[in-house]
């Protein structure tokens, strides 16, 4: 007897946007996946950017542009434990490590979290924050 599949916790649409090649319709993405998408869409947000909720935000993108200190590391550190904190209540924040890396002139950025109510290992993120301009 096969087990039977358990539905999708979380569910969101592709910010690609891309059509679904069966149906048509615009591709979802699911649990990890979109927890993932969205913590990276906190962490991108800038401050007051998001149209009627001004509250949700990160100040990360304005201090990729101070100097590479440990004290921007920790600042950068703390803005994403508060936002991903406020703002995304399916996960349980593990650690949060910034290091500076004077060579591409940005930081790597490593999240460690547990979705809540599932019973899984830690999950760790690795994002890179650079300046664009």
């Amino acid at each position: 007897m096969s087990p039977i599949p358990t539905q999708p916790r979380y569910i969101d649409i592709s910010m690609t946007f891309a059509n679904n090649p069966v149906t048509g319709d615009v591709t979802t993405i699911t649990d990890e996946t979109d927890i993932q998408a969205s913590i990276v869409n906190l962490v991108m947000t800038k401050n007051y950017e998001s149209p009627f909720h001004p509250e949700i935000g990160c100040s990360v993108m304005s201090s990729l542009f101070e100097n590479l200190t440990s004290m921007t590391s920790i600042n950068i550190r703390r803005s994403i434990i508060d936002v991903l904190q406020n703002f995304e209540p399916r996960v349980v924040v593990i650690g949060v490590q910034v290091q500076a890396d004077p060579n591409t002139n940005g930081y790597a950025v490593i999240v460690v979290y547990q979705i809540k109510g599932v019973s899984t290992s830690p999950i760790t993120l690795n994002l890179f924050l650079k300046r664009l301009r």
